[in-house]
């Protein structure tokens, strides 16, 4: 995760080690307000911090924990909600800081005149847009993992009264069991085949449910379709109108990030029955495994999203830019607001990330250059996915005679570009390709 970019450039190393002192003031429940901007909000929101620190199974770190973690640790440790969400923000913030102080380009300031983010990436847009604090949104999410994880715990779908809980929580995730984090073909080819041997393989046997996230590739034209027998497969298994499959499994879809992509999360028997339902039905190709700790952004986790929601209501947010808006993940909108924002990263928490919205939303504004900064490419592959459906949908309404102008990303007669910045090298490509942009004729 960019460790090739914090070696190379002071400016990602500082940028790391703020993000390990803003997270270590959290977990050890001390207060930063004397190093933030006053905000009336400061003082209620340092000392509910302060408070939801008592979560912290571990308060003895030592310096350079967070590199160890996110450089050189476990996979599963790091995956681990209040782990992964802060190092994806220090990571993305980094390769802003890289590009404002050794290239001498304020991406944001002379590039950026939309922001966007997938999920918790929204957090990143509102710190690039100067709402939030860098520190103040690596200490939320913190704590929004720790509650989120705690409530997963605690579940009493997942550890049932009676039931003997693994000695190690990774257990229970259905991604450490199929080897590096890829899922299989979907398993099962007609609906009523091997489902009692599905749910005695997973967890009935053991007494606790394990949890799954999967991709599921959409057929073309059949996302809505998909949706729909998505929520009839968790009527049907609430109902216990499923053969095989206790009432208390459960699947939603958590992210639909494009129509040819939606995430499935909640029971490991839930999901892999509705990612074998969807192929059934033809409205779903095949399912892939995410590294993912938990099903967030379901009502599993409800209860997290609650209590998160009372630090969200008095986190310091300052006043939105209209140079730079801001686009929900949740349902594509555009904030005015500080409260919507407040309403929108209270509810991500169990509210799905309709991340296809959002793009909607930036294509109807004017987009066509979209670049993603952060580690991984999965928003890019998607972007690309998105918007080559898009041009699609629109020469076929356009009718037969303009089909032929307009083409697909991988065709200059596009209209849209997706450049993805993970790397080192992405980062000069990406200082270069900018430099062509401002020398070519208008």
């Amino acid at each position: 995760m960019s460790r090739d970019l914090y070696e190379t450039y002071p400016a990602a190393r500082r940028v790391w080690e703020e993000a390990e002192a803003a997270l270590t003031a959290f977990i050890e429940g001390r207060r930063l307000d004397a190093t933030l901007p006053p905000n009336p909000l400061r003082d209620a929101f340092e000392s509910k911090l302060q408070h939801l620190s008592e979560l912290e199974p571990n308060k003895s770190l030592r310096p350079g924990w967070l590199l160890d973690l996110v450089f050189s640790g476990n996979q599963l440790e790091l995956t681990r909600s209040e782990n992964a969400t802060p190092a994806i923000l220090a990571c993305t913030l980094a390769m802003l800081a890289v590009l404002r102080e050794e290239f001498g380009v304020d991406f944001v300031e002379q590039q950026v005149s939309w922001a966007a983010g997938h999920g918790s990436g929204t957090y990143a847009s509102l710190v690039a847009a100067g709402c939030l604090q860098q520190e103040d949104a690596l200490r939320a999410l913190r704590y929004r993992g720790l509650e989120a994880m705690n409530c997963l715990v605690n579940h009493p779908v997942l550890f049932p009264e009676g039931s003997t809980p693994p000695v190690n929580i990774y257990e229970t995730w259905g991604f450490a069991n199929a080897g590096a984090g890829k899922g299989s073909e979907l398993l099962v080819s007609e609906p009523s085949d091997d489902l009692t041997d599905i749910a005695q393989h997973d967890g009935s046997s053991r007494t606790w449910k394990g949890t799954q996230v999967s991709a599921v590739v959409v057929r073309p034209g059949r996302l809505e379709d998909a949706l729909r027998e998505v929520e009839r497969v968790q009527r049907e298994i609430r109902d216990g109108d499923v053969q095989g499959i206790a009432s208390d499994e459960f699947v939603a879809v958590a992210n639909i990030n494009s129509r040819l992509q939606i995430v499935l999360s909640g029971t490991r028997v839930g999901v892999m029955y509705a990612c074998d339902r969807l192929r059934f039905k033809m409205y779903g190709a095949r399912a892939v495994n995410l590294p993912v700790a938990g099903p967030f952004h379901t009502t599993m986790v409800s209860e997290a999203a609650e209590k998160y929601r009372s630090l969200v209501d008095v986190m310091p947010i300052g006043e939105l830019s209209p140079a730079l808006p801001v686009v929900s993940s949740c349902d594509g909108r555009i904030f005015e607001n500080v409260d919507e924002v407040r309403n929108d990263l209270a509810d991500a928490l169990d509210k799905p990330v309709y991340w296809v919205k959002a793009i909607h939303t930036l294509v109807e504004q004017g987009v066509q250059r979209f670049i993603c900064v952060g580690p991984g490419r999965a928003c890019a592959h998607q972007l690309s996915k998105e918007l080559a459906c898009y041009e699609k949908t629109m020469a076929d309404t356009a009718g037969p005679n303009a089909q032929a102008l307009v083409g697909t990303l991988d065709e200059p007669q596009s209209d849209f570009e997706v450049w993805s910045v993970s790397t080192t090298q992405g980062m000069e490509q990406l200082v270069h390709a900018l430099e062509r942009v401002a020398q070519a004729p208008m």
